[in-house]
């Protein structure tokens, strides 16, 4: 409706709204990976993987016509927060292991594998 009567707000809107949705999605990740103080729960195989296609599309944006913010946004928030939990896996995983709070024995958000041994 938009681009037939030249309302471009709806398009802009459509095109921002997933910017927002997919740094919302990644926030209960974080809070957890705080509260843990350790990366549990994440493939980091995925996390690559899904930082790699983000930088491949946004190298298939230089090859357009026209290049699209919208969607270079979207593929940049995906690789911001990839990148982060990344930098969180190594700092808390890795070099900082002992940082690692112990959850509760109820708490049902984690893996049965606990926070120091997702390495």
């Amino acid at each position: 409706a938009g681009v037939n009567h030249e309302v471009s707000g709806t398009i802009d809107a459509a095109g921002i709204l997933p910017v927002v949705l997919l740094f919302l999605g990644f926030l209960p990740q974080y809070l957890q990976i705080f509260r843990y103080r350790s990366v549990v729960g994440v493939s980091m195989v995925f996390i690559t993987a899904d930082a790699a296609g983000s930088v491949f599309s946004l190298i298939s944006l230089a090859f357009r016509e026209s290049f699209d913010l919208l969607a270079a946004m979207n593929y940049i928030i995906v690789l911001v927060c990839d990148l982060a939990v990344m930098a969180l896996f190594f700092y808390y995983n890795k070099f900082h292991p002992a940082l690692a709070r112990v959850p509760n024995s109820g708490d049902l958000e984690l893996s049965a594998a606990g926070p120091n041994d997702a390495k």
